[in-house]
């Protein structure tokens, strides 16, 4: 993704916040206005661990393949490690963009955001 493109998440994110009244969108939006650099790397084993059956989570970064996941979740981040995304298809879970996850969601009691 190129600057412009997180630029325009972190806006959508914000608006999300606002719109909705969910803090978790614009503590999404911190995390990714962060540099490059300091983007929080995610393993699936510390996901598997911190979620339930059903979950949503959102991870301001990206998703790497180390670990397994047991459940079906829905995971929506910034980027996905090709074999995490597979893994994550193999539990039967989602892979989402952030944008995607805003217009869909409708029940933010099981959204954790995990980094």
């Amino acid at each position: 993704m190129t600057k412009h493109e997180i630029e325009k998440i972190i806006k959508e994110l914000k608006k999300a916040s606002k719109n909705s009244g969910q803090p978790v969108w614009a503590a999404l939006a911190d995390d990714l206005d962060k540099s490059k650099r300091s983007r929080i790397a995610v393993n699936l084993s510390r996901i598997n661990r911190l979620t339930e059956d059903g979950d949503t989570v959102l991870v301001p970064g990206k998703v790497l393949a180390s670990g397994k996941i047991k459940h079906a979740i829905t995971i929506a981040a910034y980027d996905f490690s090709d074999s995490a995304k597979e893994k994550i298809l193999q539990a039967n879970g989602t892979t989402k963009t952030y944008n995607e996850l805003i217009s869909e969601s409708t029940n933010l009691k099981n959204i954790k955001l995990i980094k």
